[in-house]
């Protein structure tokens, strides 16, 4: 093995390891593995020789007057069908909510390329616009924290060794019409982290500190992780990780109100409750990290929703990594 291959190989494993910290982050210990949705926001195949399946809930309610909501589940790192079948959903949908801090001009932004791609010439206005738009996208990412810049990067090494896209990869998020931004923007966020005396890296440590105190027995052996990631058998570390999901819950026993969880429900839910006035909208869709769905699920609960099914969606598999 080259010296710099090792090093790039060494580097992947402190990527997986600091993803793997980030999935604590969203989603603390489970109760019990026999728990479903909404219980639990991911769900783990185990078909036995090694081969697993990471799924994630696409849930879907009806609301007092018959219109539909459907609550679409999500992990930022995961199979390109994965996120082929996301699209598909997203298709249907008469609005769709999503996630991103910052997001707030990607809908704009949407509709000028959209525009474009038509054929459809941009006015000088509009022009000038969009690349207002654009600096100002690039202004926030300089400006974030060095922790949520390294996230971009430890996603795309860990995607690309182990035959995976991210969710920035994997979504078209200039090509719907029915994209409605539902989350923060990062000034919100920064403000509310400041109200309430936290930050996202505080809040992160605040509760990986407190499942380090649950006795939790996760059967992996990390030397024998490092050992797959050196030696390039990517088949045995993702079905590793995916097992790791199994002792993973959704979140709402989290400690307490946090920010970053049932801050954004709630904000995701202002959004939500002037989308479904609008008649018109018979089919509302909300994608979010799945760990965010069941405070989601009760808050439609709350505005009289009955949940009719849950289909599960495969986000993660063994068969597709590169051989």
């Amino acid at each position: 093995m080259k010296f710099s291959h090792f090093w790039k190989k060494l580097g992947l494993a402190c990527c997986l390891s600091g993803m793997l910290a980030g999935s604590l982050i969203a989603a603390p210990a489970a109760a019990g593995a026999e728990k479903s949705y909404p219980e639990k926001s991911v769900l783990v195949k185990d078909l036995g020789n090694g081969n697993r399946k990471l799924l994630t809930p696409h849930a879907f309610y009806t609301g007092p007057d018959g219109r539909k909501v459907e609550l679409i589940g999500a992990v930022h790192l995961g199979e390109s069908q994965y996120y082929k079948d996301l699209e598909e959903i997203f298709g249907k949908c008469d609005k769709l909510l999503f996630e991103m801090v910052g997001g707030e001009d990607i809908p704009r932004m949407g509709e000028l390329t959209r525009k474009q791609k038509s054929g459809a010439p941009l006015s000088a206005e509009e022009k000038e616009e969009m690349a207002r738009l654009v600096a100002k996208a690039e202004k926030a990412y300089e400006d974030s924290n060095v922790f949520m810049k390294l996230l971009g990067p430890m996603y795309k090494a860990v995607a690309s060794a182990l035959g995976m896209v991210s969710q920035k990869e994997g979504i078209d998020y200039y090509g719907h019409a029915s994209f409605v931004h539902a989350d923060m923007t990062a000034e919100e966020l920064e403000k509310e982290m400041d109200r309430h005396g936290t930050s996202f890296l505080s809040d992160a440590m605040s509760i990986s500190r407190r499942q380090k105190k649950m006795n939790r027995n996760v059967d992996m052996d990390p030397l024998a992780l490092l050992g797959a990631v050196l030696g390039g058998n990517y088949r045995y570390v993702k079905g590793e990780v995916i097992k790791l999901f199994e002792e993973f819950e959704d979140g709402q026993d989290s400690g307490g109100w946090s920010v970053i969880l049932d801050g954004r429900n709630e904000k995701c839910f202002e959004v939500f409750d002037v989308v479904n006035k609008d008649r018109d909208n018979k089919r509302i869709g909300i994608f979010y990290g799945a760990a965010h769905l069941p405070g989601m699920h009760k808050m439609l609960l709350d505005r009289g929703f009955k949940l009719d099914k849950v289909e599960w969606l495969v986000a993660w598999d063994t068969e597709t990594v590169p051989k």
